[in-house]
């Protein structure tokens, strides 16, 4: 099985239990305002530029037949409406200052590599974590990646949107010990305005994971100050988590480290203006979890 990963993180500690190894897919339907990894929107892989890392040598113009390189000066050196993914530019670049955004790989080549640091797994309770993009938009790679990883011993988890058809999702949690589920808002409109997609099947697809005892449950909540924060979302969510008897959440705060992908890209970041979240803020709304019996977790 092959599919387009974006990335694979070892030594994580972040994504789940223990050490992890964190496999970034390729691929999202979401267009989250505040998102972090918007290089993996794309299926397939595109040509990111780097300008710290440009001699101006001109190689990437010649290489391209699409009249998609601008060597203008302060313009962006990519024209992605013109762009058709094919890689020459990044091949012709001898300083590596465009570079294609993902692989090819196959399931064993992805799970080789996850191998790697199995002895940093058992003592530490870690393994592979595969993350997004959205590995719904993979859905049968994802789930050969994971099939593997538990074949040779190792913990899996997922990090998801959830939203995607239920047999898909399914497929992916026969092989998942732990799945984390963002629910960015509670209100359907909002959420579409927020993210480009309904909640509703996101919604489902959470109360049929949290019922069908495939795997543990835990609900990300990503807090973006201004935009799914308030007390009303966030009491509306943990009633709706007490509703299917879910009962943990990883209360995600704000942060800005995804702004340098913006730039490879030439896109304005759009939540650069954003603070940052009041610590005593995310405290009360953590203390209105606990109350109705949703635990905050951090792993």
């Amino acid at each position: 099985m092959e599919g387009y990963v974006y990335n694979i993180r070892r030594y994580s500690r972040h994504d789940g239990p223990g050490v992890r190894t964190t496999v970034f897919l390729k691929g999202c339907p979401l267009r989250c305002q505040w998102c972090s990894s918007p290089q993996t929107w794309s299926l397939k892989p595109e040509p990111v530029f780097l300008a710290s890392k440009c001699i101006g040598c001109g190689k990437c113009l010649h290489a391209c037949k699409n009249g998609a390189i601008n060597m203008l000066p302060g313009a962006h050196r990519i024209n992605y409406s013109k762009c058709i993914k094919c890689g020459a530019c990044a091949k012709a670049c001898p300083s590596q200052a465009i570079r294609m955004d993902a692989q090819k790989m196959t399931s064993e080549e992805v799970v080789d590599i996850v191998e790697r640091d199995k002895k940093y797994y058992r003592p530490t309770g870690g393994g592979i974590t595969l993350s997004g993009g959205e590995v719904l938009a993979q859905a049968d790679f994802s789930a050969d990646i994971l099939r593997l990883s538990q074949e040779a011993g190792i913990h899996t988890c997922i990090e998801s949107s959830a939203y995607g058809s239920w047999d898909a999702l399914e497929k992916i949690l026969k092989h998942t010990k732990i799945a984390y589920f963002d629910l960015k808002h509670v209100d359907d409109a909002a959420h579409r305005e927020l993210t480009g997609v309904s909640n509703e099947i996101i919604k489902q697809n959470i109360e049929k994971a949290a019922k069908s005892g495939l795997c543990r449950v835990v609900v990300n909540l990503p807090a973006i100050p201004g935009m799914n924060d308030s007390e009303k979302n966030i009491r509306a969510m943990a009633f709706f988590l007490h509703e299917i008897g879910l009962s943990e959440v990883k209360y995600l705060s704000f942060h800005k480290l995804g702004q340098h992908e913006y730039e490879e890209l030439g896109w304005d970041y759009p939540v650069k203006d954003l603070p940052a979240n009041e610590p005593e803020e995310d405290d009360d709304k953590k203390a209105f979890f606990e109350s109705l019996g949703i635990h905050i977790v951090t792993k």
